[in-house]
């Protein structure tokens, strides 16, 4: 009974409302392209006048799915992963589904852990955000028919595994190339101290980019760097703040680029340079790939590719000679720091 009195309406009232079917106002709710414009406006228009809310429970028993989908991110502290599950919900029709956020830490034990629950729950699909170096977990999920994208960590050897990425070889290219007219001929690329497959990824990407110009890629050290190439910017910010305590000038001193351009990189004290990489657009491409996979009851096979865009702002800058570079009374174990593991303040 609603709060004025009246009952619920019905999808046979929508119908009827509407003057249509009751399928037509089932493919209207399940996003289904079939739909011609003019009667989707017109279904969405009722919808929204009698507040008609779809019956998940009878939804789920009939088409034999929960309603549920999960999304595994590496850190939900990290605002590129909360723009992922923004571009989730941008591609889910009217009431469905209920997603799931789950924090693996890209840790093997963690990952196999949320796999169980997740079977067990009968989710209906899958959105990886991040994971271990060579997790099989996803395999996992699809060997119990549960469609699995990875979104923005890689793609999978298990051609049942969908994916949409950012083109990280383009991306480190682009940095490469703007620290090579700068002037910067050592770099360092800082990673996070866990081992997920998005950093392996792109540390190989920057030892590639680096070689194509002639630069000197530190890893894991940064004797002789005048400049940091970090594996997001969360891992830039904490380096800037370690850079200043330890009294080294940005960009002076030492040029630092992230990776992501989470909306912190733009700010004005911040003034982050860092790779642009559209998570909402990642999120809703693997949504889409996801629910598509569960309507048509297959595996989520799909792979695309997105290219990145390098946004320069005030943390890059020429070298200048006479500057001391990075070792030279920097404590390496800075570079590696990460927002789960910061620098005592």
């Amino acid at each position: 009974m609603r709060s004025d009195g009246k009952s619920p309406a019905t999808i046979k009232d929508v119908a009827r409302l509407a003057g249509v079917s009751r399928s037509t106002v089932s493919n209207v709710i399940r996003g289904s392209s079939t739909v011609a414009d003019d009667l989707r406006e017109r279904v969405m228009a009722v919808i929204a006048e009698t507040n008609y809310r779809p019956d998940a429970r009878a939804r789920a028993l009939r088409e034999r799915t929960t309603g549920m989908i999960a999304l595994i991110t590496a850190d939900t502290g990290n605002p590129f992963y909360a723009s992922l599950g923004l571009g989730v919900e941008e591609a889910a029709t009217l009431g469905e589904p209920l997603m799931i956020v789950a924090n693996s830490h890209c840790d093997p034990a963690a990952e196999l852990a949320l796999c169980d629950s997740l079977i067990s729950r009968r989710v209906d699909g899958v959105i990886v955000g991040d994971l271990s170096s060579n997790a099989g977990f996803p395999s996992i999920l699809a060997d119990n028919g549960i469609p699995v994208v990875l979104a923005g960590c890689g793609v999978s050897t298990d051609p049942r595994i969908g994916a949409v990425d950012t083109d990280d070889e383009q991306a480190m290219q682009l940095i490469i190339d703007h620290l090579f007219a700068l002037g910067h001929r050592t770099v360092c690329f800082a990673g996070p101290v866990d081992q997920r497959a998005a950093a392996d990824r792109r540390r190989l990407a920057a030892r590639t980019a680096a070689a194509s110009r002639g630069i000197v890629l530190q890893e894991d050290r940064p004797d002789g760097a005048t400049a940091l190439i970090c594996h997001n910017d969360l891992i830039a910010i904490d380096n800037l703040d370690a850079l200043e305590r330890a009294g080294w000038l940005v960009p002076d001193d030492v040029a630092v680029v992230g990776f992501d351009d989470t909306p912190l990189a733009a700010h004005r004290r911040i003034s982050l340079t860092s790779v642009r990489c559209d998570a909402v657009a990642l999120g809703r491409i693997a949504a889409t790939q996801i629910f598509t996979a569960i309507a048509e009851r297959r595996h989520a096979t799909e792979r695309q590719l997105l290219e990145c865009e390098l946004v320069v702002r005030g943390t890059t800058g020429p070298t200048r000679p006479g500057r001391p570079s990075l070792g030279a009374g920097w404590n390496p174990v800075h570079v590696l720091d990460t927002a789960l593991e910061r620098t005592p303040h």
